[in-house]
């Protein structure tokens, strides 16, 4: 596992880390953001939402638009914010090493630690699947990960936000687990002049690192200290695994997709073992 790879070069706890980080981070007044989620749920508009500019290229195609894991930082509502904007789990553009380096990059990239993650998914798209992904996640980057993360649904201006909590409650799925993860927010990408709404994300954020501190553990420590081809040889079969299991999704993924984009994307030509998480 990550966190028995690198030494720490002090020995105060997990959470007295955390807590350091991120009071160190706050105090600063920076938020640093990772964006997660499958292809073409509206990720990188959802960066650019944030950042209040267009900084991510996002577009409508029936092909992933993001094939690398990259950073775009800007002045938000007075704040200094950074977006780490990352592939679609189920991207096929990407072989299956290039794709688990951009993971890991995303890491070294946020290094020393994230004060949000965010999972970005359709609200009228929330299924098992949704969940079955929020558990490797927890696998990859941590087990505490989940208490840093906050739903975050796009095609706001869809639905009556008034409604949300109705809708919610009558999804057991996306109620089990949002119970899960920290909170949920509603984004609508449309409406990029719309402040309000990134107002009160970061204000979500705020309290919860207020509550948890910025999210680190050794995997962000080693991304911190070494260059990041030292660190993905250190972790690229941590990183190569958690690909793995979406290659073997990755039909399922597809046939769950619009029509227009089934006959688009190609399967690969490799069946991938699905690997063990234990």
């Amino acid at each position: 596992m990550a966190d028995s790879v690198c030494r720490r070069r002090s020995q105060p706890s997990q959470n007295a880390a955390e807590m350091h980080v991120g009071t160190q981070r706050q105090s600063n007044g920076n938020i640093n953001i990772v964006l997660l989620g499958k292809t073409g749920v509206g990720k990188s508009s959802s960066g650019n939402t944030i950042l209040g500019e267009n900084r991510f290229t996002c577009k409508k195609s029936l092909s992933p638009v993001t094939n690398e894991s990259r950073i775009e930082k800007s002045d938000t509502n007075g704040r200094s914010v950074s977006v780490i904007d990352t592939p679609g789990f189920f991207c096929t553009k990407l072989s299956k090493e290039q794709l688990a380096k951009e993971f890991a990059r995303s890491v070294k990239l946020s290094a020393p630690g994230v004060h949000a993650f965010l999972f970005v998914v359709p609200f009228d798209r929330f299924t098992e699947q949704e969940e079955d992904i929020l558990n490797k996640v927890e696998k990859v980057y941590g087990k505490d990960v989940l208490k840093h993360l906050i739903i975050l649904f796009t095609h706001g201006d869809e639905f009556d936000i008034k409604d949300i909590q109705s809708e919610i409650a009558g999804n057991e799925v996306a109620k089990r687990v949002i119970q899960k993860c920290r909170d949920y927010h509603v984004l609508n990408n449309k409406d990029l002049n719309n402040r309000q709404q990134v107002s009160d994300l970061l204000l979500k954020i705020d309290s919860m690192v207020e509550m948890k501190g910025c999210y680190t553990n050794e995997l962000y420590e080693c991304a911190q200290i070494g260059i990041f081809e030292w660190f993905w040889e250190k972790f690229k079969e941590h990183f190569l695994a958690f690909i793995d299991y979406f290659r073997g999704k990755i039909k399922e993924f597809i046939m769950s997709m619009p029509d227009a984009a089934k006959q688009e994307e190609k399967l690969p030509l490799v069946k991938m073992n699905e690997p063990n998480f234990q």
